[in-house]
């Protein structure tokens, strides 16, 4: 498991929680569990790790607006790329990444999700849709 303390224990902010999070996990973890989590936090909304799921919701409620949180994930896919990127044999995994955040085909008006699951899925359908996910 990597990096699960309570991140309102301390003054760093929520996003900068999450940012820190996948840090430590693209670099400690091989590329295809990181696509794993990505996908668990950011498209299923379960994620393992409480705290980690914790500073997501606080991240997503905080803002009234998706389109204001879509720099909040850009960063966090940049995070992934950046460090893929550095390694030729992981370089496809940027591709998968892209793959993975593209399967969000609705913005999640659904009754099966919780408020947040439905925010975080509009999140990521904007994202597609913007011109964030064709620079990546």
């Amino acid at each position: 498991m990597v990096l699960a303390v309570n991140p309102y224990a301390s003054a760093r902010n929520p996003e900068q929680w999450i940012y820190d999070h996948l840090l430590a996990c693209v670099k400690a973890e091989h590329p295809s569990q990181v696509l794993k989590r990505f996908h668990q936090l950011f498209i299923l909304n379960r994620y393992p790790v409480a705290d980690i799921r914790d500073a997501l919701d606080a991240v997503i409620s905080s803002q009234e607006s998706i389109y204001d949180l879509l720099p909040f994930f850009n960063r966090c896919c940049y995070i992934l790329i950046n460090r893929w990127h550095i390694n030729a044999v992981d370089r496809d995994r940027i591709g998968e990444l892209t793959d993975l955040i593209k399967q969000v085909q609705t913005p999640g008006n659904s009754n099966r999700y919780t408020r947040s699951g439905k925010r975080l899925r509009q999140l990521v359908f904007a994202f597609v849709k913007s011109d964030y996910f064709s620079q990546l």
